[in-house]
C-alpha cells in the first residue's frame, strides 16, 4: 500500500486493509497477473487473460464481502475496526453491500464537513437512498417529469428539496431560494437582458457546478424548469430553439445534456391582459381574477373548467344535430340553414379547444388570440346557445306533443273535425320552421307550442266523450249483469232446451250483445296526460266506437226479454191448437191433461204459464216433437 500521511482533514476518510490470508493474495496475484497480460495480448489470447482476470476479481470480492472486519477506518486522527463506524444513508439495511457499508460510513464521516463548507446545499430528506452521482441524472428526469406531466415519487423529492413546493405539492418556484435567486439575478440585470449560461455555471474539478450554491448543473436544469412552468422565463437552447411555458412538455423528449447547454436565460413577452380579460368575459368569469397576480392561478383553473364545460356542450348540442331535430316526424333543420348551424357549432368548439393548452399561468404569456377576435365569438356563442334553446324547445316541449297528437291522429276517426285540425297544423308548422335561425325564433315556437297544447285540451275531451258513449259506468255494469242474470232469460233458455221450434238464436244474439258491452268508469282527465288512449281499457274510436249506443242496447235487451216472454207464449198456444198437439194430450190421462188446459186459454193465465210453478212442458215436451 502507498504511503500516506494522515493530516486529520475533516474532508477525508481512509480505508486500510491490514490483513489478509493466502486466498487473497494468491486471487489479488492473479488478477494483476492476468489483467497486465490483457493488456499487451490481442484477439483470443487477450480474452483468455481478461476471463481470467474477471474471475480473480470475484473472487476478491467475494472474500471482502465476507471479512469486512479487516478493515480499518481513519477520519481525523481516530482509527477504529471497519463495523465499529457508524453509517448514514446507506449502508444501514439487513443485508447492505460492502460497496453501500463504505458510502454509509463515509457519508456520516463526512457530512458535518459538507454542512459547513456547503451551507446552502439542498437536502433531500424525503428520499431514501442519497443521490450518488450515478443516480442523479435519473433522478432529475423524474423531477423534469412531475412538473410537466405525471409526478413519481423520486420526482417530488427533488423538488421538495429544491424548495419548489408548497405545502399542497404545488409547484412555487418563488418559495425556492435558488430560484429566487436567478429571478433577482435576471432583474437586476434590466428589462430586455438575459442572464447567459457561464453567468450561472462554473468549471470546477473537471466538471461543472451552479456559481452561487456550488450545486450540480443537473439540479439547475430543475429550477430554470420550474421558472419557466410558472411563465417566469424561457430558456433558449443551441440552433435558436425555445423553451417556455406552452413548449415546456419538449423536455421529455430531449436529452438532459441538449437542455444542460443551453445558452441563456431570459424574460418572456408581457401576459397579453386585455385579450385574457376578454375571454373571461366571454365566457362570464369575472376578468379580474386573471388581473390580480394573486389570483391568476386561480383564473387558470376556473377558465379550463369553463371550457371543459363548454366544450362537453358543443359536443352534446353537436351530436344532437347530426342525429336531426325533427317535428312532426320531419327534420327542422336542413340544406343551408343546416350547413350554417354546423358551421358555427365547429368553429366555436375549435375556438374552445385552442385555448385548452394554456392551462398554467406561464404558458398564458402565449396566449394566440386577440381581444378584438375574442370579442367576435361572442356573437357564435350567441348563436350557439340560441341553436341549444332552439334544440331544448323543441324536445322537450313541442315533440312529446307532436308524437301524442300524431297517435291521436290515428286513433281518432278518419272523418273526425279533429283528424283535420291536426293534419292542419301540422302542415302551418312544417312552413313556419321552414327557416326558423333566420330571424326571431321564440315567438313562433311558443305559437306553436300554445296551438299544440290547445289540440291536446280538445283531444281529451273529445276523447272522453267518444270513451263516455262507448264504455258503460259502473251502474250501467250492474244493470247489465242483471240482465245476463235475469229470471225471465233463465225460463226462455229453459223452455228454449225443451221446445225446438222456438228462436233460441235470439238468446245467443242478446247474450252477445249484452257480452260485447265493456264497463270502464275509471277514466280520469289526468290519465290522458302522457298518452292518448284510457290506460285500463284501451278504447280507440276509431275501432271501437258500437253502432249502438251500450246504453239503448241495455234498454233494448230489457224490452226484448218481456216482448219475447208474450211472443213465446203465444207460439206455445197456438202449438197446442194443431191437431197433432190435441192428439197427443189425448192420449193422457185426466191428471197429465190437467196442467196443460191453462195453455190454450187466453188472457191472464197464459203468463202463469211462464213461471217456475207452471212447466209441463218438461215432462210432454214429445208432443212438440209427436
Amino acid at each position: 500500500m502507498p504511503p500516506f500521511e494522515d493530516e486529520r482533514k475533516p474532508d477525508e476518510v481512509f480505508f486500510r486493509l491490514r490483513e489478509w490470508d493466502e486466498a487473497f493474495e494468491q486471487a489479488l496475484r492473479t488478477f494483476a497477473g492476468a489483467w497486465e497480460m490483457s493488456l499487451t495480448s490481442s484477439g483470443v489470447h487477450q480474452q483468455v487473460y481478461r476471463g481470467k482476470a474477471d474471475r480473480a476479481k470475484q473472487e476478491l470480492m467475494r472474500w471482502i464481502r465476507a471479512h469486512p472486519d479487516m478493515f480499518t477506518v481513519t477520519h481525523q486522527g481516530e482509527s477504529r475496526p471497519f463495523l465499529q463506524w457508524e453509517r448514514k444513508g446507506v449502508g444501514g439495511g439487513p443485508e447492505p453491500s460492502f460497496r453501500e457499508m463504505v458510502q454509509g460510513i463515509a457519508a456520516a464521516c463526512l457530512t458535518p464537513y459538507f454542512e459547513e463548507t456547503y451551507p446552502d446545499y439542498p437536502a433531500f430528506r424525503s428520499l431514501r437512498q442519497p443521490i450518488t452521482r450515478e443516480s442523479r441524472p435519473r433522478m432529475v428526469q423524474d423531477a423534469l417529469r412531475c412538473i410537466v406531466g405525471p409526478r413519481v415519487q423520486s420526482g417530488i423529492a427533488v423538488l421538495d428539496g429544491l424548495g419548489l413546493l408548497d405545502d399542497e405539492g404545488q409547484i412555487r418556484p418563488e418559495r425556492s431560494p435558488y430560484a429566487r435567486y436567478i429571478m433577482e439575478f435576471l432583474n437586476a440585470k434590466g428589462p430586455s437582458a438575459v442572464l447567459n449560461r457561464n453567468e450561472l455555471i462554473e468549471p470546477w474539478m473537471g466538471d461543472e457546478r451552479m456559481r452561487r450554491f456550488q450545486i450540480e448543473p443537473e439540479y439547475l436544469a430543475v429550477l430554470l424548469a420550474a421558472l419557466v412552468y410558472a411563465g417566469e422565463v424561457e430558456i433558449v437552447l443551441p440552433a435558436g430553439r425555445k423553451l417556455d411555458a406552452a413548449t415546456l412538455d419538449e423536455v421529455l423528449r430531449m436529452s438532459l445534456d441538449d437542455l444542460l447547454n443551453f445558452r441563456h436565460v431570459a424574460r418572456p413577452r408581457e401576459l397579453p391582459l386585455s385579450a385574457l380579460k376578454a375571454v373571461m368575459e366571454l365566457l362570464e368569469l369575472p376578468p379580474g381574477l386573471i388581473q390580480n397576480p394573486d389570483t391568476r392561478e386561480m383564473a387558470v383553473g376556473e377558465l379550463q373548467k369553463r371550457v371543459t364545460e363548454e366544450l362537453e356542450r358543443v359536443v352534446k348540442l353537436q351530436n344532437r344535430v347530426r342525429q336531426g331535430l325533427s317535428l312532426w316526424g320531419r327534420p327542422v333543420l336542413e340544406g343551408e340553414t343546416l350547413e350554417r348551424v354546423q358551421a358555427s357549432l365547429k368553429g366555436y368548439k375549435e375556438f374552445l379547444e385552442s385555448i385548452r393548452p394554456f392551462n398554467t399561468p406561464g404558458k398564458l404569456r402565449n396566449f394566440p388570440h386577440t381581444a378584438e377576435a375574442i370579442r367576435e365569438e361572442q356573437e357564435r356563442r350567441a348563436r350557439v346557445r340560441q341553436i341549444e334553446q332552439m334544440a331544448d324547445q323543441i324536445e322537450r316541449e313541442l315533440q312529446p306533443l307532436t308524437a301524442y297528437l300524431r297517435e291521436a291522429a290515428t286513433i281518432l276517426p278518419k272523418n273526425h273535425s279533429l283528424s283535420a285540425a291536426i293534419q292542419k297544423a301540422q302542415e302551418d308548422h312544417l312552413t313556419a320552421l321552414g327557416d326558423l335561425l333566420s330571424g326571431p325564433w321564440t315567438e313562433p315556437l311558443d305559437r306553436i307550442h300554445r296551438e299544440l297544447t290547445q289540440l291536446k285540451v280538445e283531444y281529451t275531451k273529445a276523447y272522453q266523450e267518444a270513451h263516455r258513449q262507448a264504455r258503460l259506468d259502473s251502474e250501467e255494469d250492474r244493470r247489465k249483469n242483471r240482465l245476463l242474470q235475469d229470471p225471465r232469460l233463465k225460463r226462455l233458455h229453459l223452455l228454449a232446451e225443451s221446445v225446438p221450434i222456438l228462436p233460441r238464436e235470439r238468446l245467443k244474439g242478446l247474450e252477445g250483445r249484452l257480452g260485447a258491452l265493456i264497463a270502464c268508469w275509471r277514466l280520469i282527465p289526468s290519465d290522458l296526460e302522457r298518452e292518448p288512449i284510457c290506460p285500463h281499457c284501451h278504447f280507440r274510436p276509431d275501432t271501437d266506437a258500437p253502432d249502438t249506443p251500450p246504453r239503448e242496447v241495455l234498454q233494448e235487451a230489457d224490452g226484448a226479454l218481456d216482448r219475447w216472454t208474450r211472443e213465446w207464449v203465444d207460439i206455445l198456444s197456438d202449438a197446442l191448437s194443431t191437431p197433432t198437439a190435441q192428439q197427443s194430450l189425448a192420449l193422457m190421462s185426466p191428471e197429465e191433461r190437467a196442467p196443460w188446459k191453462p195453455c190454450g186459454a187466453t188472457g191472464p193465465c197464459r203468463t202463469r204459464w211462464m213461471r217456475p210453478s207452471c212447466r209441463p212442458w218438461r215432462r210432454h215436451s214429445r208432443a212438440w216433437n209427436g
